[in-house]
């Protein structure tokens, strides 16, 4: 499948019921994504760039015997995660969640159980924050420069750098403009450099410095 340029350049489309539908091109793992509403495309993002986790399938079928009869339900994510569980998630504003969708839930982990997931879950808007989605946004957005050079010529670097690294600085450490900044914000989705959770993605961010065998630095410059 074709990989897109950027994010800007997802296709975006209109359901009958008024959802945006469309595509993500995620740049780690070199697809696309498709997704039904605007919390889907949110939270697909947010997986996207989490490093626990290995892949993303969205609507997936699963057929689940509930209340005598067997119901047909199509998860919105199936995450299976670096250590090789798997997580079927329903993504639904909390208006819209209602009972029988955590009934069917349970009923699928206690009669489908770990042939299709190891763990059920509902994800919705209150577990999301703006600094998450905007910084994932901008995560995936500098993947898309698919600039491996610079992603592994910074890594190599940062070995002997200390503990923290300010996104900014990285561009002194391989010059050519922002090349490093935006390789270092690309690199957040290995796990080995690591934004704070509430920190808002940006040039001035500290990030934590995971490649770096220098454990005695307090800062790198």
């Amino acid at each position: 499948m074709e990989i897109a340029a950027s994010v800007a350049e997802r296709k975006i489309t209109s359901k009958k019921n008024g959802a945006r539908t469309g595509f993500l091109t995620d740049p780690f793992r070199m697809r696309q994504i498709g997704y039904e509403s605007g919390l889907e495309e949110a939270w697909l993002m947010v997986k996207i760039v989490d490093p626990d986790v290995f892949e993303i399938r969205e609507q997936q079928r699963c057929r689940i015997p509930f209340k005598g009869e067997v119901a047909v339900h199509y998860f919105d994510m199936l995450l299976t995660m670096i250590d090789g569980r798997k997580i079927a998630g329903a993504v639904k504003y909390r208006k819209d969640t209602k009972e029988d969708l955590r009934a069917l839930l349970r009923a699928g982990a206690d009669t489908v159980g770990d042939s299709f997931a190891d763990d059920w879950k509902i994800y919705s808007e209150s577990q999301l924050t703006r600094t998450r989605i905007r910084n994932a946004r901008k995560i995936i957005d500098c993947g898309q420069d698919f600039d491996f050079e610079a992603q592994n010529a910074l890594a190599i670097a940062l070995v002997g750098h200390g503990p923290e690294i300010r996104v900014a600085d990285c561009d002194a450490i391989l010059g050519d403009g922002e090349r490093g900044s935006r390789a270092a914000m690309a690199l957040i989705q290995s796990g080995k450099l690591v934004i704070g959770d509430d920190d808002r993605l940006g040039r001035n961010t500290v990030l934590r410095n995971l490649f770096s065998t220098n454990r005695r630095a307090s800062r790198a410059c």
